[in-house]
């Protein structure tokens, strides 16, 4: 015999919520970043060893920029995913209901 699905659908959609909210913050923490970054100053000069400064740094922070993105993306999908399971298990579950009905 099987044991029946057990699915919390309540906490599903309530942590769905949280990752959306996580993939919002990460967008803001980018946003934030691009424009605090931006508003710099160009310290690093224009001379050989700036020069080679910049040709470190603005890879790096382009990944960093990425990386962030990445996790509001990710957190984003998993939201998404999260909601369209609870969905579709309430769906199964009102369709079981009325076929026992």
């Amino acid at each position: 015999m099987t044991t029946p699905l057990n699915v919390n659908m309540a906490q599903m959609n309530d942590d769905a919520e949280g990752f959306s909210r996580i993939s919002e913050v990460a967008g803001q923490i980018g946003s934030y970043l691009q424009n605090a970054l931006g508003g710099l100053g160009d310290f690093w000069g224009n001379d050989h060893v700036g020069n080679e400064f910049v040709a470190t740094w603005n890879p790096s922070i382009q990944s960093l920029q990425d990386t962030i993105s990445g996790i509001g993306d990710g957190m984003r999908a998993t939201s998404d995913g999260i909601t369209t399971s609870a969905n579709l298990y309430q769906r199964a579950n009102d369709i079981n209901t009325h076929l026992a009905g």
